[in-house]
This record gives structure tokens, C-alpha cells and sequence, in this order.
């Protein structure tokens, strides 16, 4: 799970360089229904799908938000460095 983690925030880091809300609510639900279907091919419980879902989708959101804020913060600096 630790690995699927790491490219859910690498797919929320690129996120937040090229993409918009629209396509990282897409990229979360892809998210959820990838969590989703990973907890039934390895019997997970329902409380063990919740966390890898909730997990999942919050990776991939702080990862987009974190990024979004970052370069929104490096293209300030820049502006007022002119």
C-alpha cells in the first residue's frame, strides 16, 4: 500500500503543477475506485477499505494542495524580486 501511496502523491505533485480542480476531482475518484478495488482483490475488512480510501485521496489532495501553494508562492516571489 506504501507504494501506491507514493504515486498517488506523485500523480497529486504533477497535479498541481499542470492540472485544475475538475481533473484532480477525476484523479481522485480514480483514486477511490482504485483504493476500492485493491481492499476486495485482497479481502480487506470495511474498516481497513475506509482507511485505504480516506489514505488515498487524502495523499493525493495534500500533494495537489501542497504544490498548488508552493508555486503560487514562487511565482509571487518572483513577481515582487522585478
Amino acid at each position: 500500500m506504501l507504494s501506491s501511496l507514493v504515486v498517488v502523491g506523485a500523480a497529486g505533485v504533477l497535479g498541481g503543477l499542470f492540472l485544475r480542480i475538475p481533473a484532480v476531482l477525476f484523479a481522485t475518484a480514480i483514486a477511490v475506485v482504485f483504493a476500492v478495488t485493491v481492499s476486495f482483490t485482497d479481502h480487506y475488512s470495511l474498516a481497513e477499505m475506509l482507511v485505504s480510501v480516506i489514505l488515498h485521496a487524502g495523499v493525493l489532495q495534500a500533494a495537489y494542495l501542497s504544490t498548488l501553494l508552493a508555486t503560487s508562492l514562487w511565482s509571487r516571489a518572483r513577481a515582487g524580486n522585478r
